[in-house]
């Protein structure tokens, strides 16, 4: 017979287990799914019930309960052994001190009051830098709007899946200059997402500085743009202007 705390835990791991059905139900996934699949088919949900979609319920109650099981799913696969031993995807690609450095906090542009959808594809980005490019395809298909959060982490991604931090560089450019032709960012994310290039431009003492510099128009001159450039080329001889 087993002794009360060995029934205690017992009772405890088959509650676990029905929480974990549930969620598994949920999400659609087979019992133990892999982090792969489990991200894939989080992904693919999130698309057909987030609230910034025009097919979700308005109160967005889909999603919640779709995020939590992704979540409570996950949190259960980082104990077993495949998980702890998987490669560190953020040691993968270029060594930019700007994409190592922690992210900048952004307020949330949510319609439901959390992460908006782009925010929540771009979550992505964090065990996928390499996926950049399919993210943004999908941000843009869909004309999303960009908001400085996914800016940020789409720019992070692209300083990590390139080997050459010019490459990761010009990748980022390409996405900013795509999203304004296409009036996806605001003039202030815009600004915003110009002082991120020009600041990895000075951490990394890039070759393609002056290509973000050519970027850079009239009405981009914001004070914190402005700000931006003169820290960029402090070390050029004084009397240089912008």
């Amino acid at each position: 017979m087993l002794a009360p705390a060995h029934r205690s835990l017992l009772r405890l791991a088959r509650a676990h287990r029905g929480l974990s059905r549930r969620a598994e139900q949920i999400l659609g996934v087979p019992a133990g799914a892999s982090r792969a699949v489990l991200r894939e088919r989080y992904y693919q949900l999130a698309k057909e019930t987030h609230p910034d979609t025009a097919t979700a319920g308005a109160d967005g109650a889909s999603f919640v309960a779709v995020r939590a099981a992704f979540e409570e799913l996950l949190e259960a696969s980082a104990s077993s052994p495949v998980a702890r031993t998987a490669p560190n995807t953020a040691a993968r690609g270029g060594a930019s001190q700007w994409a190592s450095s922690p992210p900048r906090a952004h307020a949330s542009a949510g319609s439901s009051g959390g992460p908006s959808l782009g925010e929540v594809l771009c979550e992505r980005l964090r065990e996928e830098p390499e996926a950049a490019r399919v993210v943004w395809e999908d941000l843009r298909s869909r004309r999303l709007r960009v908001s400085p959060a996914m800016a940020d982490a789409l720019f992070r991604a692209c300083a990590r899946a390139h080997a050459d931090t010019s490459d990761g560089m010009r990748a980022a450019l390409g996405i900013l200059r795509e999203a304004t032709a296409l009036g996806m960012v605001t003039h202030g994310v815009r600004a915003d997402a110009l002082v991120s290039l020009l600041t990895w431009c000075k951490e990394d003492e890039l070759d393609c500085t002056f290509e973000v510099c050519d970027e850079i128009g009239e009405d981009d001159r914001t004070p914190e743009v402005l700000a931006a450039l003169s820290a960029t080329f402090s070390f050029f001889p004084s009397g240089a202007s912008f």
